[in-house]
């Protein structure tokens, strides 16, 4: 369990990355075209990138990001003409072993603010991950799977060469696109994205997809897939051929969760169908809006499948922003608890004791592992950093809040609260109101204990039962 959700806090450090900071243009827009060469383990490209000056300030010069062994050919202006830039790899100056190839790209009008524009580029080269930086990033441009994300920077990321920066300000940031992906013939490219039109030439096959649903990152699956859907649900999973029997347990996985958060916790403010993508095991699973790419390990066992239900749990995570999102709680401690809770409608009580249980195993590590958490109070975890031990402690504030407040107040809450900020930023005050409302009790003793103090701990680092925990808390 705790190597699935660092992979998970691993993969959510990349997300949104292609959003505006000091005086960097936001993407807006990406137009990407890519011919994937397994023979060679090389791959071209061309990319038509829209920028938008969100700045108060003129901008000159555009920093751009690609994999460290991706190289820029041509770069023009929207009207097609040359532009000067220069590009070199570099160590990320917040993550000195990550290394990336950074072009800075002199326009030939400064970009006003609120002004827009595009950039057209050509690229190609090579992949072979980052497992000197991150453990699950090992995609590479070989048979039987290759992977296109933001992790390997694979395609063109604005923003300049310090990744702490780059995720503080450009979180929440996000963009339509349009791909065109070309393989071998007897290979399949997968996106959660609706799919234009497939067709073959000779010994290819292209894959054209178009997502007007603005997202903060994109993933292409390339391998030799093979698929099954639940039509009338809109739902399909991507899958190796050699788990015919493991897609059919996450299809059935899929469809069993949805329905279960969605009779809990109400419909999700997203309509429509939901794709699955296998990847290969350790590559780690994450669940972007409207789809997943999930390891293979939830195709081959069935214990697996609560990394299925933890990311299709992110479809009710209410919106958060800035430290408030950064610790973690109204995504993370939501999806693990909610996960939780799925397991025991699927597994009965013993699927929910050891998603909970397992949590509580984990809190004295993470106290000697995080420099000042044992003084950090859940309310600004976001501040100092220290979002991961809402994997941990999260689920059993809420674990506790849901048998003080009873099934009909929890629930009820939950509802409002996803409906209430399902569009506006959440604060942990907000939440405590709507909970209060909810159930018509005081909350000051939960709250002042578990989120806004360490009292709690002394609690979960005992052998307090989680009944002796709901006593402690009410007034």
């Amino acid at each position: 369990m705790r190597k699935f959700l660092c992979i998970s806090l691993g993969l959510i450090i990349f997300q949104a990355l292609a959003g505006a900071q000091a005086n960097v243009p936001r993407t807006t827009h990406y137009d990407l075209k890519y011919k994937i060469d397994f023979e060679s383990q090389r791959l071209k490209a061309e990319a038509v990138v829209s920028l938008r000056n969100d700045s108060k300030s003129e901008i000159k010069t555009v920093p751009i990001l690609l994999y460290r062994l991706l190289k820029f050919d041509a770069v023009k202006g929207e009207r097609g003409n040359h532009l000067t830039f220069h590009q070199e790899v570099v160590s990320d100056e917040g993550e000195p072993q990550l290394q990336i190839n950074r072009a800075l790209i002199t326009l030939a009008t400064p970009l006003r603010p609120g002004a827009t524009t595009k950039l057209n580029l050509a690229f190609s080269g090579y992949v072979y991950g980052y497992p000197e930086v991150s453990a699950y990033v090992r995609e590479s441009i070989k048979p039987p799977y290759f992977l296109i994300r933001s992790e390997t920077y694979s395609y063109p990321i604005i923003g300049e060469i310090d990744a702490r920066k780059r995720y503080a300000s450009q979180l929440g940031w996000t963009f339509t696109y349009r791909v065109e992906v070309t393989v071998p013939e007897d290979y399949v490219a997968a996106m959660g994205a609706h799919l234009d039109k497939q067709t073959t030439a000779g010994k290819e096959s292209t894959f054209v997809w178009t997502r007007e649903e603005p997202i903060g990152q994109i993933d292409i699956g390339i391998a030799k897939f093979k698929s099954i859907a639940k039509e009338d649900e809109g739902l399909t999973v991507f899958y190796l051929p050699q788990h015919d029997e493991g897609a059919k347990a996450v299809l059935n996985a899929l469809a069993v969760s949805r329905k279960f958060y969605s009779e809990t916790f109400g419909e999700q403010a997203r309509k429509g169908g939901y794709t699955v993508i296998e990847i290969p095991k350790d590559w780690g699973s994450q669940a972007p809006l409207g789809y997943m790419i999930l390891t293979e390990d939830a195709f081959t066992s069935t214990k697996q499948l609560r990394q299925l239900y933890h990311e299709v749990a992110h479809s009710w995570n209410a919106v958060t922003t800035g430290k408030v999102q950064r610790a973690r709680f109204f995504d993370e401690s939501f999806a693990v608890y909610f996960c939780a809770l799925c397991r025991r409608s699927t597994d009965g009580q013993e699927g929910f004791d050891k998603e909970i249980n397992g949590c509580r195993k984990y809190f004295p590590d993470d106290l000697k592992e995080m420099p000042g958490l044992s003084t950090t109070p859940i309310y600004k975890y976001g501040e100092h950093e220290l979002g991961s031990a809402n994997y941990v402690k999260g689920p059993w504030a809420l674990y506790v809040l849901h048998r003080l407040v009873g099934d009909a107040a929890f629930y009820g809450g939950i509802r409002q609260f996803l409906v209430d900020y399902r569009t506006k930023p959440a604060t942990f005050e907000d939440f405590r109101q709507v909970m209060e409302k909810a159930s018509g009790i005081p909350l000051r003793k939960f709250f002042n204990d578990w989120i806004y103090t360490c009292n709690s701990d002394k609690l979960l680092l005992g052998t307090a039962t989680v009944d002796e925990m709901v006593a402690a808390v009410k007034e």
